[in-house]
């Protein structure tokens, strides 16, 4: 597909390294680690996914998450990261947290960094 995509857009070239950061942490997330790490001078933009702990559930307050996380875990974001740089001209990073968060963002996800924009489409 890599190919396909470098036929249908001579303009753009393949990062030699797409996935930029994988990681389960066992401490607060940091955005701006997310963002450092998909930033760069030829993106066209950066879209980032925070998944963040609501107050309530069912009618129920809530205080806080704990986190436990599967031993694939890593290596099934991974797999993920690896077909979204696949089939789309992207760089990607992955953070989850699996710790207990009673503030802190519980994911910073798959935040795609856009190749240059296209002129004339």
């Amino acid at each position: 597909m890599a190919a396909d995509r470098a036929r249908e857009h001579p303009g753009e070239q393949a990062h030699p390294r797409p996935i930029r950061l994988i990681a389960i942490r066992r401490t607060p997330l940091s955005l701006d680690e997310v963002f450092q790490a998909v930033g760069e001078e030829a993106a066209g933009g950066i879209a980032l996914f925070v998944g963040t702990v609501r107050n309530h559930d069912a009618g129920a307050d809530v205080g806080g998450l704990g986190y436990s996380c599967h031993p694939t875990a890593e290596a099934e974001m991974r797999r993920i990261a690896e077909r979204a740089v696949a089939n789309h001209p992207v760089r990607a990073a992955v953070v989850s947290a699996a710790a207990p968060s009673p503030n802190w963002p519980a994911s910073a996800g798959l935040p795609p960094s856009g190749s240059p924009a296209r002129r004339g489409k």
